[in-house]
């Protein structure tokens, strides 16, 4: 059952992007936390093609064991931040806000700032991308009624964290509609 009391599910699916073959998938009952054995999924696709490099995830695998094995084992890594209190004074630091720009190069209604973030318990730090979108109403309940809506983290490989550019990550910042 899930937290609404419905027959749901949770199901966990590893795909091979370029492919866009399903390597295995986990199918789970929908009371059962997204972000739990999300290490043990990783090793499993991993040990059914060694050769991966990459990970991309939402916020479910945004954990610590997560981000140690991906340093560990070389995996670059793409994956949505939970806002948490930490986040949030992080994205607080960017100053160097770029617009974010289509394919054609004019700008969208979004902008592109980076920060250095070390999580609690992981090994190294790694590069915050963070997309904000200008909103059409002011927001009451911020500092100044900023017109931007909450901002989208992404972290990206640590090794990565130093020397990159903003313009590096706006080319690998998924854009959201």
């Amino acid at each position: 059952m899930t937290y609404k009391g419905l027959r749901g599910y949770q199901p966990q699916l590893g795909y091979l992007a370029e492919d866009g073959i399903c390597l295995t998938h986990e199918f789970r009952a929908g009371n059962v936390p997204a972000q739990s054995g999300a290490l043990r999924f990783l090793r499993r696709c991993r040990r059914l093609c060694p050769k991966i490099k990459r990970l991309r995830s939402d916020s479910a695998f945004y954990q610590v064991k997560v981000v140690n094995w991906c340093e560990k084992d070389a995996v670059g890594f793409t994956i949505t931040a939970d806002q948490d209190v930490s986040i949030k004074e992080v994205i607080r630091t960017v100053r160097d806000w770029e617009p974010l720009r289509a394919e054609d190069g004019k700008p969208t209604d979004r902008e592109v700032g980076t920060a250095v973030h070390l999580m609690g318990g992981a090994k190294h730090p790694f590069r915050l991308v963070i997309q904000r979108r200008r909103e059409a109403q002011l927001n009451l309940f911020e500092p100044n009624g900023t017109m931007w809506s909450p901002p989208t983290g992404m972290s990206f490989r640590p090794r990565k964290v130093f020397g990159s550019t903003t313009r590096e990550a706006r080319s690998r910042t998924p854009s959201r509609s």
